[in-house]
């Protein structure tokens, strides 16, 4: 019994040590996996910055532009 009793503790110890490695793994797989947002969300805030820099060296017309236009368009329309 006293035997049983050992190996049992000795068990308990052991899922308890396994429980806290795993908590471990656990926070640093959620510090990675935010770290990898942040970096995603920050590459595409780059991303779009770039293109819209591209576009206005290009010299072309948005969507915002081209919905000015036909707003412009449908004001003179309502005119006559």
């Amino acid at each position: 019994a006293s035997y049983t009793e050992e190996k049992a503790k000795q068990f308990f110890t052991e899922l308890v040590e396994r429980g806290e490695k795993y908590n471990e793994s656990d926070s640093k797989i959620a510090e990675i996996l935010k770290s990898a947002d942040k970096s995603a969300k920050e590459f595409e805030q780059k991303f779009e910055e770039l293109i819209k820099d591209m576009i206005g060296k290009l010299n072309l017309a948005t969507k915002d532009d081209i919905e000015a236009l036909k707003k412009e368009i449908e004001e003179l329309k309502n005119r006559e």
